[in-house]
């Protein structure tokens, strides 16, 4: 009985014994798997767009997009834009306000798979403008802010809503704008959901399409001062060319030059009395004439040079002055003929950038003669 107890413990021991170092070297492979394990762990996931928070953007996320609809023609006058006031004139020039307006119409369109509000719009300028002056507000009718378009109203996915506003500059004083900004060029770009303090922004599918092309280059035009709600009255002269008749070419050396006579129009478009001028040199003249040819090009790099320029007397508004230069001797190659109003804009008128007309002469020679031309009109 005893060496069967004795038996029966030996044969317990072994077991136990076994089992134990079996568990221990199980135990050695789970702790050489183990980092493996939490190696493939902190692989990042796939298939998942990161914000550019470092965020995870849902799949159903909006995304907004921009573009230019059209701009119409710039002013720049003494009217409050915000307010619509006419601003006083009556003091010295540098009392005077002047505010620089542009009609702008823009397309808004959610491009994404979810709805999104509100609908955020600035505008950006670029140009000739002093930097301190390019800020440049957007007005729409019911926005809830004074400096940009700000519409709380959702988008709806594929949806596009058209806004139609108006840019306006700073405030400039008269002789500021006239010295540093009439007639420079200037280009303006809409941005949907702009950084805005206290406004967060809308997480999008795309942060980086919220902006649209720059616009055609906008030339800013001369000030237009306004005194009790009507402008101050001013000539506006244009031109208009009626004929250029061929007379004949005469042999002059080994350059022979054709004769022509010129007659055009001197216009009186304002609502003021021009008064004429006729002094004797150009910088007096109420009007110039100039003329195309290849061969200026010795001494004009652009081709083209003064033939005549002279006087006119006063025209009252919406009445037009006939001029004509008579005999007038120029190379046989010439092709263009251009005349001017107020040539070195001596008269302030309402509008400075229509004084010019031009007309293209097409002739056709045969061996013995010169046919009278075609004037295209």
């Amino acid at each position: 009985m005893e060496k069967s107890l004795s038996l029966f413990c030996l044969i317990l021991v072994l077991f136990f014994g076994f089992s134990s170092l079996s568990f221990a070297e199980k135990l050695e492979d789970i702790k050489q798997i183990q980092p493996r394990l939490s190696a493939q762990k902190e692989l990042p996931q796939k298939n998942v767009l990161p914000s550019v928070t470092g965020q995870l953007v849902s799949a159903v996320s909006p995304d907004f997009e921009v573009r230019i609809v059209s701009i119409g023609t710039a002013t720049a006058t003494n009217r409050d834009p915000f307010s619509g006031r006419i601003e006083d004139a009556s003091g010295p020039e540098e009392m005077i306000p002047i505010y620089v307006t542009i009609p702008f119409s823009i397309a808004v369109k959610n491009s994404g798979r979810g709805g999104a509000r509100p609908i955020r719009v600035s505008i950006e300028s670029d140009g000739g403008m002093p930097p301190a002056y390019r800020t440049f507000n957007y007005k729409v009718e019911g926005s809830r802010l004074p400096s940009m378009l700000y519409i709380d109203e959702s988008l709806a996915p594929g949806a596009e809503r058209t806004f139609n506003g108006t840019i306006y500059s700073q405030q400039f004083t008269l002789p500021l704008y006239r010295s540093d900004a009439e007639r420079v060029t200037m280009r303006f770009r809409a941005v949907v959901d702009p950084e805005f303090s206290g406004h967060p922004s809308v997480s999008e599918l795309n942060e980086r399409n919220n902006t649209s092309a720059w616009s055609m280059p906008i030339n800013l035009p001369p000030a237009t001062i306004s005194v009790a709600g009507s402008p101050i009255p001013k000539p506006d002269l244009t031109m208009r060319i009626d004929d250029i008749r061929y007379k004949e070419t005469l042999p002059h050396g080994g350059d022979p030059l054709d004769v022509y006579d010129i007659y055009f129009t001197m216009f009186n478009n304002g609502t003021a009395r021009y008064r004429g001028n006729g002094g004797p040199t150009l910088d007096q003249a109420a009007w110039s004439v100039e003329y195309f040819a290849e061969s200026n090009r010795r001494f004009h790099p652009d081709g083209w040079a003064l033939l005549a320029y002279g006087g006119c007397s006063a025209i009252e508004p919406g009445a037009s002055s006939p001029l004509r230069v008579d005999s007038a001797d120029l190379p046989v190659d010439t092709t263009k003929i251009r005349v001017t109003a107020d040539p070195r804009n001596k008269d302030d008128e309402l509008n400075e950038a229509n004084n010019t007309a031009e007309k293209t002469i097409v002739k056709f020679r045969t061996p013995e003669r010169v046919v009278e031309p075609l004037i295209e009109r």
